[in-house]
């Protein structure tokens, strides 16, 4: 990388320091590695077309039908001379060719294509994206010396502005980042900590690849720019509206509190490890317990872990291993009248792992998730996965629903779903029914929950990518037999429903 060293003076207090830049992304994302280095400027920027695979062909399918979860596959690592960070903006203080970083920030690879050790599960969708695993996959980012907080990918042609807000005295950072066009900024990291010591920023470094993407900044001031504070509109929307102001069709940001400053506790964050596919329980009190699985990226697997709070989630105990098992769905609940209870699923031993077969774990907790003991097996069927959290129906028993690779002739990666039932609290389950809605549905990840005695509503996901809405069934036997209906959205991620107090359903 090429280095550049630069003083910085920053007049007025330096109590507080307000940092901007923009970073002019260029025409492709993801970035080629060519000779262990970025190709920010591919030899041709050819127009991206949707294509079938080869198998999609075959089969009458369109392509990304058949991704998935796809237990056993090979990857080669990802070569560790590829560099992490592609273009690095760092602010900190020195003297004379001494420097020590206190924020960096800029461009990384976001290290999606991450190669994982043979016989570890692998995820993709099709043919390009398996060979794009050693691409470059471009997001923005920020670290506080410790740990790295990244944002969103980082569209082709389109600027990127940062904005940090540095206090010195307390030693906190707070840092923004929206692309140009964007109706919202994308809060990367809030009021996190600095190295210890750190009372003046004078110097700038910033290290680039050659044919990076140009930088404007960064803006050092004691007081915030108004300008850069601003969103700004992307430099290539057309200067004359063809429909009024907030009419037509925008990408429009979710309409959520979760970006907002001030809204945001952390639960468990460690450099090195990945916490994903959270879930949270209230004991009706004011204590909450979150479990999570320890894992690289979707299919991997490393432990499950757990924490509690006594103050409704304002603070947060260390967390504690409960298992090394390579778990995959973890999901803690509160049943009526009973102990807490955490579930999650792992390959089954006595099944070819190229099959997905899955057994069920729970455990339980009678001192409110401090230790969990009572650890048993659901074994048998066609092994779900992805399983909902458990459903205490009326009658007393259990139920609980998971997808899993179909074993129908000629279905190629399709799923159908599994329903479970155990009539002694999870001790012993039966397989109680088998289905799914193709065509035209591929169901998977799904929830349950019961209206009415025999009366089921299931939420699921649709495996496809290519925008097809989630769907919501009905079942007033039982759940043995099914009827769909679209939603009228999609759904990307795993369902997890409830019902509300007042007889809403939340999803």
């Amino acid at each position: 990388m090429n280095c550049v060293l630069e003083p910085l003076a920053v007049s007025g207090s330096a109590n507080t320091i307000h940092v901007y830049a923009t970073v002019h992304m260029g025409p492709a994302n993801p970035v080629d590695y060519v000779g262990g280095v970025p190709c920010w400027i591919p030899p041709q920027v050819a127009q991206a077309t949707v294509g079938e695979s080869t198998e999609a062909a075959a089969s009458g399918l369109h392509a990304a039908a058949l991704g998935g979860f796809v237990p056993g596959q090979e990857w080669d690592d990802l070569p560790e001379h590829l560099p992490p960070f592609l273009h690095v903006i760092e602010l900190g203080t020195g003297d004379g060719d001494a420097f020590v970083p206190v924020v960096r920030f800029g461009l990384a690879d976001d290290r999606r294509g991450l190669g994982r050790s043979k016989g570890e599960q692998g995820w993709f969708w099709n043919e390009d994206d398996v060979a794009g695993r050693h691409k470059a996959h471009v997001c923005a980012w920020v670290s506080d010396g410790t740990i790295d907080y990244f944002g969103p990918f980082v569209r082709p042609d389109t600027p990127c502005d940062f904005k940090l807000h540095i206090d010195l005295n307390r030693g906190r950072l707070t840092a923004w980042v929206v692309g140009r066009g964007d109706q919202d900024w994308f809060l990367l990291a809030e009021d996190v900590a600095l190295p210890e010591g750190v009372t003046n920023i004078d110097r700038v470094r910033t290290s680039v690849f050659p044919d990076a993407p140009a930088v404007d900044g960064p803006k050092v001031l004691p007081e915030p720019w108004p300008e850069g504070e601003t969103l700004r509109p992307h430099p290539q929307a057309k200067a004359d509206c063809v429909v009024a102001p907030a009419e037509g069709l925008t990408c429009r940001s979710m309409r959520s509190t979760w970006r907002k400053p001030g809204k945001h506790v952390t639960v468990f964050r460690e450099q090195g490890e990945h916490a994903g596919f959270p879930d949270v329980a209230w004991d009706g009190d004011r204590r909450l317990v979150c479990a999570w699985r320890v894992g690289s990226h979707t299919g991997g697997g490393g432990g499950l872990s757990y924490a509690c709070s006594d103050d409704l989630g304002k603070t947060w105990s260390k967390a504690a291993r409960l298992t090394e098992l390579a778990v995959n769905t973890v999901r803690v609940q509160q049943l009526a009248a009973g102990p807490l209870l955490l579930s999650s699923d792992c390959l089954s031993e006595d099944h070819d792992p190229s099959t997905g077969h899955y057994d069920g774990i729970l455990w339980d907790s009678v001192d409110g998730g401090k230790t969990w003991g009572n650890e048993r097996r659901r074994r048998g069927g066609p092994g779900a996965h992805d399983n909902s959290r458990i459903l205490g129906l009326s009658d007393g028993s259990w139920m609980t629903i998971g997808s899993t690779k179909s074993d129908r002739p000629n279905s190629g990666h399709l799923q159908e779903l599994v329903l479970y039932r155990s009539t002694d609290k999870g001790e012993t389950w039966s397989c109680f029914s088998r289905l799914d809605d193709y065509p035209p549905r591929v169901l998977c990840e799904p929830t349950l929950l019961e209206v009415a005695p025999d009366r089921l509503v299931m939420y699921a996901r649709e495996l496809r990518s290519d925008g097809v809405p989630g769907a919501r069934g009905f079942s007033g036997d039982g759940g043995m037999t099914w009827c769909f209906q679209d939603l009228p959205i999609p759904i990307v991620g795993r369902t997890c429903a409830g019902l509300l107090k007042d007889g809403r359903v939340l999803l």
